[in-house]
């Protein structure tokens, strides 16, 4: 089943097959119009669903369903951003990767070592996280920068 790797993460998954959504449309509907047909449906969607929850209630689970489904009403532009804008990840996987080791070290000794050597092991990591987006190989990054051939990015594209 499509998006069936995402069951294991969700309680509950839409998946509607981009033939099967234009089978029920005209004939003469764009993909984009249809993706927004979509759209409608599960704004429409998030507006039950907060009529059936009218409070946060007291079982569990039942107050984050109704913090996600207010969340989606207020901003679903927002979080629905990645459709329209590819430049857009769909998670913030790469963000959470840049925390990782901190975090890491936090839970392992109950603390980080010192705020200085925090900074400076994220200014490292940046750099290198950097040069791999770049498509450069991290360790080579690193070893010419220890021998003095600092690879700096070029300049950002205006867009």
């Amino acid at each position: 089943m499509p998006g069936s790797e995402f069951i294991v993460q969700a309680d509950t998954i839409i998946v509607i097959q981009n033939d099967r959504l234009l089978s029920v449309l005209d004939k003469n509907v764009s993909m984009v119009n249809a993706f927004r047909v979509c759209d409608d449906l599960l704004r429409q969607g998030v507006l039950v669903g907060l009529s059936a929850t009218t409070s946060h209630g007291q079982r569990p689970g039942e107050n984050k369903a109704r913090a996600l489904l207010e969340a989606f009403r207020d901003r679903a532009d927002d979080i629905l951003r990645f459709v329209d804008d590819l430049s857009v990840p769909p998670t913030s996987n790469d963000a959470e990767r840049g925390l990782r080791p901190s975090k890491i070290q936090q839970k392992i000794s109950g603390r980080l070592t010192s705020i200085a050597r925090t900074k400076d092991r994220y200014r490292v990591l940046g750099y290198l996280t950097t040069a791999a987006k770049h498509g450069l190989d991290r360790f080579t990054v690193l070893l010419d920068a220890f021998r003095g051939h600092v690879w700096l990015p070029g300049p950002a594209a205006v867009t």
